[in-house]
């Protein structure tokens, strides 16, 4: 039904006010509005109480002037405001949300919501139209959006100042280091040899501390990015031993391994545990004394813990509770050599992937410490014990080729030693999300595997550029990462790939889908 021209628009678009560049602070909330109108002829009925309240204006002005709302609608609202009411005034009742400039200059935002009610004898069709006043909550959004963008700009200008900072003080380290190696070489002088010998363990020092305060300020940024997969304790432990040797000889320190369970694996990020286990063993050795022994031990209690522990003094209780606080360290009588920030980066590094880190000591009783981490599934024994190797029996197929993008290597030596279950297969590996695209394009592999956290993008903007791409698009992408987020997963099927795996992965899943390719190739060939 079309609205009388006898009668007064309700709603008529005006020309209107600009609304101010600076609106009032918004009020508390308001009370709803009842608008009771008529549908033919149009007229409103009745308004409830809180109108002026609302809008600033008295209601019986609503009622001698229909059209004094619409006469306050902002602007930038009228045109969808004139197409609701239209609808609306149609017999198509609906809400829509606003923005009112009040007399005095202040902007209010406002919903409108209407519905039909029983015809009346006297008015025939009549409609119930509420005013809400949202404005606090407009109010409470926009801020929230606003708070969001500006922890996001401060994040990235850490993340930046980070990476700056990284430069900066490493390069004239660069240089000290690098001379004094070069001098180290030509000085036959025993004084000399001795000065340049504190050169460079200065150096190492201060390049130590640098990383150990550029991982605070990136794990205060949130910045710190982890890969989480299952880590061998023995071969962690033979690497860590290994590296912390030469220290332990010039300390005259006699490091053991213990050992422990054969084929325990850890879920943590195999770089980050080394440094941990390496700060712990020479925070251990230097503090200890000549001729002291340290061992070292993993178990499967508990998960998975590898523990270092030595014969030395022990340390008293008050040194215990300061030991992992960045100051525990400061008063070189208070905490071992490498303890305060040293120690709570360690222990931050290991909370950061699900751990914890404990130590255990008394005067005279020695010291240990635990760090315990979750246990790797059953499912990561060795790769080879895995099910038997799937042999194409159809001549003339393959090599079916796979490309995995990821930038970690652990991960592709996972995936290479899996490829050898399946002869069939050939492992095309790309570290850049840039190369990985080059290398779809070029080689039009059978199946991509895809990492998320690549060094040069994010693996989701791999993915698109893949399905937006005619040559890439029909490729299955199956996204294989350690977020495994119900949004994560949803978002990223959503945007095409074909399935997603979490890590640690499945070996058999894997085998799965890969023998799932290869079928459909075999039946491909039979029905051509």
């Amino acid at each position: 039904m079309s609205i009388s021209e006898q009668e007064p628009q309700l709603f008529a678009p005006t020309a209107g006010r600009t609304p101010p560049q600076q609106p009032a602070p918004p009020p508390a909330p308001l009370p709803t509005v009842f608008l009771v109108s008529r549908l033919s002829p149009p007229r409103h009925l009745s308004v409830s109480d809180g109108f002026e309240t609302v809008t600033g204006i008295p209601a019986s002005t609503m009622l001698d002037d229909p059209t004094t709302l619409m006469r306050l609608i902002h602007p930038d609202d009228l045109e969808a405001t004139a197409a609701w009411v239209q609808r609306n005034w149609s017999g198509h009742p609906g809400q829509i949300e606003l923005r009112l400039v009040r007399p005095d200059g202040g902007t209010r935002w406002i919903r409108l919501a209407s519905a039909l009610l029983p015809p009346d004898p006297a008015d025939g069709q009549r409609m119930v139209t509420t005013i809400d006043d949202i404005t606090p909550r407009v109010a409470a959004v926009e801020a929230a959006r606003t708070a969001e963008a500006a922890a996001r700009a401060a994040h990235e200008a850490k993340s930046a100042l980070i990476s700056r900072m990284s430069h900066e003080l490493r390069t004239p380290l660069n240089a000290v280091i690098g001379f004094a190696q070069l001098l180290e070489r030509r000085i036959t002088d025993p004084d000399d040899q001795s000065s340049v010998q504190y050169i460079l363990s200065s150096g190492h020092h201060l390049l130590a501390m640098i990383d150990e305060v550029l991982d605070v300020a990136r794990i205060g940024a949130g910045s710190l990015s982890l890969t989480v997969e299952p880590v061998e304790a023995p071969s962690l432990v033979d690497e860590v031993v290994q590296l912390i040797q030469p220290a332990a000889d010039r300390a005259r320190i006699a490091v053991a391994v213990e050992g422990g369970p054969a084929g325990l694996r850890l879920l943590g990020d195999r770089q980050r545990l080394v440094q941990v286990l390496h700060h712990l063993l020479d925070s251990v050795i230097e503090h200890h004394r000549p001729g002291g022994h340290v061992w070292v031990s993993w178990s499967a209690l508990g998960g998975a813990s590898v523990t270092v522990r030595d014969d030395g003094p022990g340390l008293p209780a008050e040194v215990r509770r300061r030991l992992f606080t960045p100051a525990g360290g400061a008063d070189p009588g208070s905490a071992p050599p490498g303890g305060g920030v040293g120690l709570s980066v360690t222990q931050a590094l290991v909370e950061l992937m699900s751990g914890t880190i404990a130590v255990d000591s008394a005067p005279g009783a020695g010291t240990s410490f635990t760090v315990r981490l979750p246990a790797a599934a059953d499912r990561w024994a060795d790769v080879g014990s895995a099910d038997a190797a799937f042999v194409p029996t159809q001549q003339g197929i393959g090599p079916t080729t796979l490309l995995y993008i990821e930038d970690n290597e652990p991960n592709v030596r996972v995936v290479t030693s899996l490829l050898r279950l399946r002869p069939g297969w050939q492992l095309v590996h790309a570290g850049l999300g840039t190369t990985g695209l080059a290398l779809a394009r070029s080689r039009t592999p059978d199946l991509i595997l895809l990492d998320l956290h690549l060094p040069d993008c994010f693996g989701q903007s791999v993915l698109e550029t893949l399905k937006a791409d005619p040559v890439t698009a029909e490729i299955p992408v199956v996204i294989l990462s350690a977020d495994a987020s119900r949004t994560q997963v949803d978002r990223l099927l959503q945007a095409g790939a074909a399935q997603y795996m979490t890590k640690p992965l499945d070996v058999r899943e894997v085998l799965m889908l890969l023998d799932g390719i290869t079928a459909e190739q075999l039946t491909r060939m039979v029905d051509a």
